[in-house]
């Protein structure tokens, strides 16, 4: 015999004084059945399977809580770690007032290159390599064709005039111009948009 329990979303079938929970697929005595149906790892399984995935068992579910916990200690120590420091960047010697600023200097160009300087990673052969892509760039950018103002910006198509362009990006392409009464010509738009089409390293 099989019964559904609302709120649960699993069936249930009952074998004397057992209960199969349908969405752990385990047997269940009858007097562990809230217990069982209250534990997380029972919220977890049903989640899962609203999800279209099976369920884990009670000792993956275990280790994955152990996981969580060591990875939110680890967490809470390193940012203890850093207030008892202070928020401090021990390559550019400078003391911050919180995390989020400290993070931030973290990812600036001045603190990388501190960083790389500090490892030795910096060589001479990287910065003449950062140098002719650089140029190289610059000239690409220069021998750059503009897009005439009635060819597609997404594929070969040419328009008979600047009207018909547009038309064809907004159906072909969802190339929608929002506010388009309000806008000055929709020459200069093109025109932008081309030049940043045509100038895309």
């Amino acid at each position: 015999m099989s019964e559904h329990i609302p709120g649960q979303g699993v069936a249930l079938g009952r074998h004397g004084e057992s209960i199969t929970c349908m969405g752990c697929r385990i047997v269940v005595a009858a007097e562990n059945q809230r217990e069982h149906y209250h534990s997380d790892w029972h919220r977890v399984n049903l989640k899962r399977r609203v999800a279209g995935l099976g369920p884990i068992s009670s000792g993956e579910f275990e280790v994955r809580v152990k996981e969580l916990e060591e990875k939110s200690k680890q967490e809470a120590s390193k940012k203890e770690k850093r207030e008892r420091k202070g928020y401090f960047c021990e390559y550019c010697s400078k003391r911050f007032s919180s995390e989020k600023a400290l993070e931030q200097h973290e990812r600036s160009k001045r603190h990388i290159d501190q960083v790389r300087a500090a490892n030795g990673a910096a060589s001479e052969d990287e910065e003449m390599e950062g140098e002719e892509t650089h140029d190289v760039v610059e000239e690409r950018l220069e021998q750059a064709e503009m897009i005439p103002l009635t060819n597609c910006l997404f594929c070969n198509h040419i328009s008979d005039d600047v009207e018909a362009n547009a038309k064809h990006m907004a159906k072909l392409h969802g190339c929608f111009i929002p506010y388009v009464e309000s806008l000055l010509s929709i020459e200069s738009l093109l025109t932008y948009l081309g030049e940043k089409v045509s100038k895309e390293p």
